[in-house]
């Protein structure tokens, strides 16, 4: 889609929502193109760029997210019959009978 320079400074963030949800969004003014509003991502991959390890460490999804991801991946799989490390961890730490 194109913008006018004040639609878009008008409708800032319909643009940027539109640039994550819909792909590049091209800016004009007095009829010419003169900026492109695009998801960092996608910018990333055209220039070939990678993030660096601690910057999604630092700006990556949030806990509540990896911890949903992880309920959604458990939850696709089977429950196993027998849990093996569970019943190791209840064998070590059983208290021993005592005799007499």
């Amino acid at each position: 889609m194109k913008w006018q320079v004040q639609d878009a400074k008008q409708r800032f963030s319909e643009l940027l929502r539109r640039a994550l949800d819909e792909g590049p969004q091209s800016v004009t003014r007095h009829g010419q193109e003169v900026a492109i509003v695009m998801d960092i991502a996608y910018y990333r991959e055209l220039t070939g760029q990678r993030p660096q390890l601690r910057d999604y460490l630092l700006h990556g999804p949030k806990s509540d997210e990896f911890a949903d991801l992880v309920d959604s991946v458990r939850g696709s799989q089977p429950e196993p019959a027998h849990d093996p490390i569970a019943e190791l961890v209840a064998d070590l730490t059983a208290t021993p009978a005592r005799d007499g």
